[in-house]
């Protein structure tokens, strides 16, 4: 599938970038006992942004860790999301990537 990027996609991809460090923001502040948002959901978000760069970008990012790289975030703060996503993991409804 060829797929060419235009004003439309920039939009789309300047959008998610945007809400995906949103929401690395709300999972970062998120309480650990009652979480009100999905690490794993926003994992796989990112997973499927990184699916997605990849398919129009010859050099994009490769991983979680760089997208939170690229949004500021310290190798110390992406092993925390981490513990987040596994925990959340193990009694997570739907898809995993």
């Amino acid at each position: 599938m060829s797929f060419q990027k235009d004003d439309k996609t920039e939009y789309l991809l300047n959008f998610l970038d945007y809400s995906i460090g949103q929401y690395i923001d709300d999972i970062m502040e998120d309480s650990e006992e009652d979480p009100e948002f999905s690490a794993v959901t926003l994992n796989n978000l990112i997973l499927c942004y990184i699916h997605f760069l990849n398919r129009i970008e010859k050099d994009s990012v490769q991983t979680v860790r760089e997208v939170f790289a690229m949004h500021g975030y310290t190798e110390d703060e992406f092993l925390c999301f981490e513990k987040k996503r596994i925990k959340e993991a193990e009694y997570y409804n739907g898809v995993q990537y």
